[in-house]
């Protein structure tokens, strides 16, 4: 019996450690748009990873889905929905934030 206990610890088995569980989750979608064509301004989009977790929102993915933009001077050079699945009792802070409850992302590979 103690071989096998001594096995185990030694083999790395996790019979013990902690099943640490997610809490329940939602997804939430925010619309950002940015930069001028014809011009010389940079834009460069907020990492929604980084921009959620600053404000305390628990982040287990993200998603970004680019949206078509017209070409004419003036207009946006960026424009995409950024979606992130959080704690769903976190929805508050996303809010703060400009992010809504919103249905998952579609990410399926798109084809021609």
């Amino acid at each position: 019996m103690y071989r096998l206990l001594l096995l185990a610890l030694l083999s790395g088995c996790s019979m013990w450690a902690p099943v640490l569980e997610e809490p329940p989750t939602i997804w939430v979608a925010r619309e950002f748009t940015g930069g001028r064509q014809c011009s010389d301004e940079t834009y460069t989009p907020p990492d929604t990873r980084e921009l959620l977790a600053a404000a305390g929102v628990r982040v287990y993915d993200v998603w970004v889905e680019h949206l078509a933009v017209i070409a004419v001077c003036g207009a946006p050079s960026y424009a995409a929905v950024h979606y992130a699945r959080i704690a769903e009792a976190d929805l508050e802070r996303a809010r703060q934030l400009g992010f809504e409850k919103s249905d998952p992302p579609n990410k399926t590979p798109q084809t021609e």
